[in-house]
Protein backbone atom coordinates (compact mmCIF):
# COMPACT_ATOMS: atom_id res chain seq x y z
CA UNK A 1 0.00 0.00 0.00
CA UNK A 2 1.61 3.06 -1.15
CA UNK A 3 -0.34 6.27 -0.99
CA UNK A 4 0.59 9.90 -0.32
CA UNK A 5 1.08 9.51 3.42
CA UNK A 6 3.02 6.26 3.25
CA UNK A 7 5.42 7.55 0.58
CA UNK A 8 7.18 9.60 3.23
CA UNK A 9 7.31 6.59 5.55
CA UNK A 10 8.62 4.52 2.67
CA UNK A 11 11.44 7.01 2.07
CA UNK A 12 12.34 6.97 5.75
CA UNK A 13 12.49 3.17 5.89
CA UNK A 14 14.67 2.99 2.79
CA UNK A 15 16.97 5.51 4.38
CA UNK A 16 17.32 3.08 7.26
CA UNK A 17 18.50 0.47 4.79
CA UNK A 18 21.29 2.80 3.80
CA UNK A 19 22.30 3.19 7.44
CA UNK A 20 21.85 -0.46 8.25
CA UNK A 21 19.24 -0.11 11.03
CA UNK A 22 17.73 -3.54 10.76
CA UNK A 23 18.69 -6.88 12.25
CA UNK A 24 20.59 -9.19 9.94
CA UNK A 25 18.62 -12.31 9.00
CA UNK A 26 19.96 -15.78 9.70
CA UNK A 27 21.81 -17.05 6.64
CA UNK A 28 21.69 -20.55 5.29
CA UNK A 29 25.05 -22.33 5.26
CA UNK A 30 25.33 -21.89 1.51
CA UNK A 31 24.95 -18.13 1.94
CA UNK A 32 27.33 -17.63 4.84
CA UNK A 33 30.34 -15.53 3.83
CA UNK A 34 33.75 -17.11 3.63
CA UNK A 35 35.05 -14.63 6.21
CA UNK A 36 33.52 -13.47 9.48
CA UNK A 37 31.21 -10.52 9.83
CA UNK A 38 33.80 -8.76 11.99
CA UNK A 39 36.39 -9.08 9.24
CA UNK A 40 33.92 -7.85 6.63
CA UNK A 41 33.02 -4.89 8.84
CA UNK A 42 36.66 -4.00 9.41
CA UNK A 43 37.42 -4.13 5.67
CA UNK A 44 34.36 -2.04 4.85
CA UNK A 45 35.16 0.49 7.57
CA UNK A 46 38.70 0.99 6.28
CA UNK A 47 37.38 1.51 2.76
CA UNK A 48 34.65 3.93 3.85
CA UNK A 49 37.06 6.01 5.92
CA UNK A 50 39.26 6.32 2.85
CA UNK A 51 36.28 7.45 0.77
CA UNK A 52 35.21 9.90 3.47
CA UNK A 53 38.66 11.46 3.46
CA UNK A 54 38.22 12.04 -0.27
CA UNK A 55 34.68 13.34 0.04
CA UNK A 56 35.04 15.58 3.08
CA UNK A 57 38.39 16.93 1.99
CA UNK A 58 37.36 17.89 -1.54
CA UNK A 59 35.52 20.87 -2.95
CA UNK A 60 33.99 18.48 -5.50
CA UNK A 61 33.19 15.37 -3.48
CA UNK A 62 31.12 13.68 -6.19
CA UNK A 63 33.97 13.87 -8.69
CA UNK A 64 36.44 12.57 -6.12
CA UNK A 65 34.18 9.62 -5.31
CA UNK A 66 33.60 8.95 -8.99
CA UNK A 67 37.32 8.91 -9.67
CA UNK A 68 37.70 6.42 -6.80
CA UNK A 69 35.59 3.98 -8.80
CA UNK A 70 32.32 4.45 -6.90
CA UNK A 71 28.87 4.84 -8.37
CA UNK A 72 27.56 8.06 -6.82
CA UNK A 73 23.86 7.99 -5.96
CA UNK A 74 21.69 11.09 -6.23
CA UNK A 75 18.33 11.31 -4.51
CA UNK A 76 15.01 12.83 -5.48
CA UNK A 77 13.15 15.28 -3.27
CA UNK A 78 10.01 13.16 -3.04
CA UNK A 79 10.98 9.61 -4.03
CA UNK A 80 12.84 6.86 -2.21
CA UNK A 81 14.69 5.82 -5.39
CA UNK A 82 18.03 7.11 -6.67
CA UNK A 83 19.71 7.84 -9.98
CA UNK A 84 23.28 7.80 -11.30
CA UNK A 85 24.98 10.52 -13.30
CA UNK A 86 27.76 8.05 -14.12
CA UNK A 87 26.21 4.59 -14.50
CA UNK A 88 29.22 2.70 -15.89
CA UNK A 89 30.33 1.09 -12.59
CA UNK A 90 26.87 -0.39 -11.96
CA UNK A 91 26.39 -1.44 -15.59
CA UNK A 92 29.78 -3.16 -15.64
CA UNK A 93 28.99 -4.93 -12.38
CA UNK A 94 25.67 -6.12 -13.74
CA UNK A 95 27.24 -7.61 -16.86
CA UNK A 96 29.69 -9.55 -14.70
CA UNK A 97 26.94 -10.66 -12.33
CA UNK A 98 24.82 -11.93 -15.23
CA UNK A 99 27.83 -13.85 -16.49
CA UNK A 100 28.09 -15.62 -13.13
CA UNK A 101 31.33 -13.95 -12.12
CA UNK A 102 32.20 -12.92 -8.58
CA UNK A 103 32.22 -9.14 -8.62
CA UNK A 104 31.24 -6.03 -6.66
CA UNK A 105 30.25 -2.38 -7.01
CA UNK A 106 30.34 0.42 -4.45
CA UNK A 107 27.39 2.80 -4.25
CA UNK A 108 27.82 5.97 -2.23
CA UNK A 109 25.61 8.92 -1.47
CA UNK A 110 26.47 12.17 0.20
CA UNK A 111 23.52 12.77 2.49
CA UNK A 112 24.91 16.20 3.37
CA UNK A 113 28.30 17.89 3.68
CA UNK A 114 29.22 15.74 6.69
CA UNK A 115 27.55 12.36 6.11
CA UNK A 116 28.11 9.57 3.63
CA UNK A 117 26.05 6.43 3.05
CA UNK A 118 27.87 3.43 1.61
CA UNK A 119 26.52 0.33 -0.06
CA UNK A 120 28.40 -2.54 -1.61
CA UNK A 121 26.63 -4.98 -3.88
CA UNK A 122 28.57 -8.14 -4.55
CA UNK A 123 28.47 -11.64 -5.94
CA UNK A 124 30.49 -14.03 -3.78
CA UNK A 125 30.77 -17.70 -4.67
CA UNK A 126 27.76 -17.19 -6.92
CA UNK A 127 25.60 -15.62 -4.18
CA UNK A 128 24.42 -11.97 -4.21
CA UNK A 129 24.91 -9.76 -1.15
CA UNK A 130 24.39 -6.17 -0.08
CA UNK A 131 26.20 -4.47 2.76
CA UNK A 132 25.70 -1.03 4.27
CA UNK A 133 27.70 1.39 6.35
CA UNK A 134 27.25 5.00 7.43
CA UNK A 135 30.04 7.53 7.85
CA UNK A 136 29.82 10.90 9.62
CA UNK A 137 32.25 13.74 10.14
CA UNK A 138 32.17 14.98 13.71
CA UNK A 139 32.41 18.58 14.86
CA UNK A 140 36.09 18.13 15.74
CA UNK A 141 36.83 16.89 12.22
CA UNK A 142 37.15 13.21 13.10
CA UNK A 143 35.17 10.65 11.14
CA UNK A 144 33.04 7.84 12.57
CA UNK A 145 31.78 4.79 10.68
CA UNK A 146 28.83 2.89 12.12
CA UNK A 147 25.80 0.66 11.56
CA UNK A 148 27.41 -2.02 9.45
CA UNK A 149 24.88 -4.51 8.09
CA UNK A 150 25.00 -7.26 5.49
CA UNK A 151 22.13 -9.05 3.79
CA UNK A 152 21.68 -11.69 1.11
CA UNK A 153 19.93 -10.18 -1.92
CA UNK A 154 16.61 -11.92 -2.52
CA UNK A 155 16.16 -10.71 -6.09
CA UNK A 156 17.67 -8.21 -8.50
CA UNK A 157 17.17 -7.29 -12.12
CA UNK A 158 17.95 -4.60 -14.69
CA UNK A 159 15.06 -3.54 -16.93
CA UNK A 160 15.31 -2.70 -20.62
CA UNK A 161 15.23 1.02 -19.80
CA UNK A 162 18.11 0.75 -17.32
CA UNK A 163 16.17 0.68 -14.06
CA UNK A 164 18.00 -1.49 -11.54
CA UNK A 165 15.82 -3.10 -8.89
CA UNK A 166 16.98 -5.17 -5.95
CA UNK A 167 15.12 -6.66 -3.00
CA UNK A 168 16.52 -7.55 0.41
CA UNK A 169 13.43 -8.65 2.32
CA UNK A 170 10.20 -10.56 1.64
CA UNK A 171 7.63 -8.68 -0.41
CA UNK A 172 4.30 -7.45 0.85
CA UNK A 173 5.21 -5.50 4.00
CA UNK A 174 3.01 -2.40 3.89
CA UNK A 175 5.52 -0.22 5.74
CA UNK A 176 8.19 0.03 3.05
CA UNK A 177 8.73 -0.51 -0.66
CA UNK A 178 9.48 -4.03 -1.80
CA UNK A 179 12.45 -3.01 -3.97
CA UNK A 180 15.18 -0.45 -3.93
CA UNK A 181 15.44 1.29 -7.29
CA UNK A 182 18.44 2.88 -8.94
CA UNK A 183 17.92 4.55 -12.30
CA UNK A 184 20.98 4.36 -14.53
CA UNK A 185 19.58 7.07 -16.81
CA UNK A 186 19.68 10.47 -15.05
CA UNK A 187 16.59 12.68 -15.34
CA UNK A 188 16.34 15.43 -17.92
CA UNK A 189 16.61 18.61 -15.86
CA UNK A 190 13.97 20.51 -17.82
CA UNK A 191 11.61 17.54 -17.57
CA UNK A 192 12.25 17.28 -13.85
CA UNK A 193 11.36 20.95 -13.40
CA UNK A 194 8.08 20.40 -15.25
CA UNK A 195 7.36 17.33 -13.17
CA UNK A 196 7.88 19.29 -9.97
CA UNK A 197 5.64 22.11 -11.17
CA UNK A 198 2.70 20.32 -12.78
CA UNK A 199 2.61 16.73 -11.53
CA UNK A 200 4.11 16.18 -8.10
CA UNK A 201 1.91 18.73 -6.28
CA UNK A 202 -1.15 16.74 -7.39
CA UNK A 203 0.17 13.17 -7.19
CA UNK A 204 -1.80 9.96 -7.79
CA UNK A 205 -3.34 9.12 -4.43
CA UNK A 206 -6.68 10.34 -3.02
CA UNK A 207 -7.22 12.61 -6.04
CA UNK A 208 -8.16 11.58 -9.57
CA UNK A 209 -6.95 14.41 -11.82
CA UNK A 210 -4.05 12.34 -13.23
CA UNK A 211 -5.70 8.90 -13.31
CA UNK A 212 -8.90 9.59 -15.26
CA UNK A 213 -9.61 10.69 -18.82
CA UNK A 214 -11.00 14.21 -19.09
CA UNK A 215 -10.60 17.28 -21.28
CA UNK A 216 -11.80 20.87 -21.05
CA UNK A 217 -14.48 22.14 -21.24
CA UNK A 218 -15.93 18.86 -19.89
CA UNK A 219 -14.68 18.42 -16.32
CA UNK A 220 -17.36 15.97 -15.25
CA UNK A 221 -14.84 13.28 -14.26
CA UNK A 222 -12.63 15.54 -12.14
CA UNK A 223 -13.08 15.64 -8.36
CA UNK A 224 -12.48 19.31 -7.60
CA UNK A 225 -13.29 18.73 -3.94
CA UNK A 226 -10.30 16.40 -3.57
CA UNK A 227 -8.12 18.85 -5.48
CA UNK A 228 -8.75 21.59 -2.93
CA UNK A 229 -5.99 20.54 -0.51
CA UNK A 230 -3.48 19.81 -3.31
CA UNK A 231 -4.01 23.17 -5.00
CA UNK A 232 -4.09 24.94 -1.64
CA UNK A 233 -0.62 23.52 -0.86
CA UNK A 234 0.58 24.39 -4.36
CA UNK A 235 -0.47 28.00 -3.90
CA UNK A 236 0.24 28.63 -0.21
CA UNK A 237 3.01 26.04 0.44
CA UNK A 238 1.15 24.51 3.39
CA UNK A 239 -1.79 22.19 3.93
CA UNK A 240 -5.25 23.52 4.82
CA UNK A 241 -6.20 22.99 8.45
CA UNK A 242 -9.58 21.29 8.86
CA UNK A 243 -9.95 23.03 12.22
CA UNK A 244 -10.37 26.32 10.35
CA UNK A 245 -13.65 25.17 8.76
CA UNK A 246 -17.11 24.27 9.98
CA UNK A 247 -17.92 20.57 10.02
CA UNK A 248 -21.21 19.05 8.94
CA UNK A 249 -22.41 16.93 11.87
CA UNK A 250 -24.39 14.59 9.63
CA UNK A 251 -21.79 13.80 6.99
CA UNK A 252 -18.54 14.63 8.77
CA UNK A 253 -17.41 16.74 5.81
CA UNK A 254 -15.99 20.22 6.21
CA UNK A 255 -17.49 23.30 4.57
CA UNK A 256 -15.08 25.50 2.63
CA UNK A 257 -16.41 29.06 2.09
CA UNK A 258 -16.99 29.63 -1.61
CA UNK A 259 -14.66 32.63 -1.75
CA UNK A 260 -11.75 30.54 -0.47
CA UNK A 261 -12.54 27.39 -2.46
CA UNK A 262 -12.89 29.29 -5.74
CA UNK A 263 -9.81 31.40 -5.06
CA UNK A 264 -7.80 28.17 -4.74
CA UNK A 265 -9.29 26.11 -7.59
CA UNK A 266 -10.36 28.47 -10.38
CA UNK A 267 -6.87 29.79 -11.31
CA UNK A 268 -5.83 26.27 -12.42
CA UNK A 269 -8.71 25.51 -14.79
CA UNK A 270 -10.55 27.23 -17.61
CA UNK A 271 -13.90 26.77 -15.87
CA UNK A 272 -16.44 29.33 -14.71
CA UNK A 273 -17.49 29.71 -11.10
CA UNK A 274 -21.00 28.69 -12.16
CA UNK A 275 -19.80 25.41 -13.67
CA UNK A 276 -17.50 24.74 -10.75
CA UNK A 277 -20.42 25.11 -8.38
CA UNK A 278 -22.44 22.61 -10.37
CA UNK A 279 -19.57 20.11 -10.41
CA UNK A 280 -18.27 20.44 -6.85
CA UNK A 281 -21.40 20.26 -4.69
CA UNK A 282 -21.76 23.95 -3.90
CA UNK A 283 -24.37 24.66 -1.22
CA UNK A 284 -26.12 28.01 -1.65
CA UNK A 285 -27.55 28.12 1.85
CA UNK A 286 -24.14 27.94 3.52
CA UNK A 287 -22.32 29.47 0.52
CA UNK A 288 -19.72 26.70 0.74
CA UNK A 289 -18.27 23.57 -0.85
CA UNK A 290 -17.83 20.18 0.84
CA UNK A 291 -14.34 18.86 1.50
CA UNK A 292 -13.01 15.79 3.27
CA UNK A 293 -9.35 15.56 4.28
CA UNK A 294 -7.48 12.28 3.98
CA UNK A 295 -8.22 9.88 6.84
CA UNK A 296 -6.08 7.09 8.23
CA UNK A 297 -8.36 4.30 7.00
CA UNK A 298 -8.12 5.69 3.47
CA UNK A 299 -4.79 3.89 3.25
CA UNK A 300 -6.63 0.60 2.79
CA UNK A 301 -9.32 1.98 0.51
CA UNK A 302 -6.76 3.52 -1.84
CA UNK A 303 -4.25 0.67 -1.68
CA UNK A 304 -1.91 0.68 -4.71
CA UNK A 305 1.81 0.17 -5.31
CA UNK A 306 4.14 3.15 -4.96
CA UNK A 307 4.11 5.46 -7.99
CA UNK A 308 7.10 7.43 -9.29
CA UNK A 309 6.25 9.39 -12.45
CA UNK A 310 8.77 10.74 -14.91
CA UNK A 311 8.38 12.67 -18.15
CA UNK A 312 9.49 10.78 -21.25
CA UNK A 313 8.73 13.56 -23.75
CA UNK A 314 7.03 16.93 -24.15
CA UNK A 315 4.87 17.92 -27.14
CA UNK A 316 4.30 21.55 -28.05
CA UNK A 317 0.77 21.85 -29.46
CA UNK A 318 -0.42 24.30 -32.16
CA UNK A 319 -2.87 25.95 -29.73
CA UNK A 320 -0.06 26.95 -27.38
CA UNK A 321 -0.58 24.17 -24.86
CA UNK A 322 1.98 21.48 -24.14
CA UNK A 323 1.46 17.79 -23.46
CA UNK A 324 3.63 15.94 -20.97
CA UNK A 325 4.08 12.24 -21.73
CA UNK A 326 4.38 10.55 -18.35
CA UNK A 327 5.43 7.03 -17.46
CA UNK A 328 5.19 5.71 -13.91
CA UNK A 329 7.72 3.47 -12.20
CA UNK A 330 7.15 1.70 -8.89
CA UNK A 331 9.47 0.56 -6.11
CA UNK A 332 7.04 -2.32 -5.55
CA UNK A 333 6.88 -3.65 -9.11
CA UNK A 334 10.19 -4.12 -11.01
CA UNK A 335 9.08 -2.84 -14.40
CA UNK A 336 9.70 0.15 -16.66
CA UNK A 337 6.08 1.26 -16.60
CA UNK A 338 3.20 0.43 -14.28
CA UNK A 339 0.97 2.87 -16.18
CA UNK A 340 1.37 5.94 -18.38
CA UNK A 341 -0.66 9.02 -19.25
CA UNK A 342 -0.56 12.30 -21.14
CA UNK A 343 -1.18 15.52 -19.24
CA UNK A 344 -1.81 18.75 -21.17
CA UNK A 345 -1.24 22.14 -19.53
CA UNK A 346 -1.50 25.75 -20.64
CA UNK A 347 0.95 28.37 -19.42
CA UNK A 348 -0.51 31.83 -18.80
CA UNK A 349 0.93 35.31 -19.40
CA UNK A 350 0.60 35.95 -15.68
CA UNK A 351 3.15 33.22 -15.01
CA UNK A 352 0.56 30.72 -13.84
CA UNK A 353 -0.84 27.70 -15.67
CA UNK A 354 -4.03 25.71 -16.24
CA UNK A 355 -4.68 21.98 -16.47
CA UNK A 356 -6.26 21.28 -19.87
CA UNK A 357 -6.70 17.50 -20.18
CA UNK A 358 -5.47 14.08 -19.10
CA UNK A 359 -5.49 10.79 -21.00
CA UNK A 360 -4.46 7.32 -19.78
CA UNK A 361 -2.33 5.63 -22.46
CA UNK A 362 -1.25 2.36 -20.81
CA UNK A 363 -1.81 0.27 -17.72
CA UNK A 364 -0.75 -3.17 -16.54
CA UNK A 365 -3.04 -5.84 -15.13
CA UNK A 366 -2.79 -3.97 -11.81
CA UNK A 367 -4.96 -1.23 -13.26
CA UNK A 368 -4.80 2.28 -11.85
CA UNK A 369 -4.92 3.83 -8.38
CA UNK A 370 -8.39 4.22 -6.88
CA UNK A 371 -10.05 7.17 -8.63
CA UNK A 372 -13.14 7.29 -6.35
CA UNK A 373 -13.74 10.80 -4.94
CA UNK A 374 -13.15 10.95 -1.20
CA UNK A 375 -16.65 12.26 -0.58
CA UNK A 376 -18.12 9.07 -2.04
CA UNK A 377 -15.96 6.71 0.02
CA UNK A 378 -17.50 5.57 3.31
Amino acid sequence: MKQLVSLFLCAAILALFLTGCRAEPVLEDAQKPAVSKDTLEQTATERVLTLCALAFGSSDAETALDEAGCAVLYGYETYPSYYLETPEPLLSFWEQAKAGQDCSVELVRRKDAHALSYQKLSVERGKPYAQFLRCEQNVDGTVTASNFERFPVQDWQMTDAGNFYYRLFPTGDKHYADYQLIRTVPPDRSHLAMLERYVLPIDYYYVNLLITDWSEPDFAGVSFNDLFDRLYALRFHCQPDAADYAQDENTGTFRIPSVEFERVVLPYFSVSAENLRALAGYDGQSDSYPWRPIRTNDMELYDYPAVEPYITDVRENPDGTMTLLLSCLSTDIPTDCIFSHELTVRTLPSGGFEYVSNHITYQTELGLPNAAPRLSVK
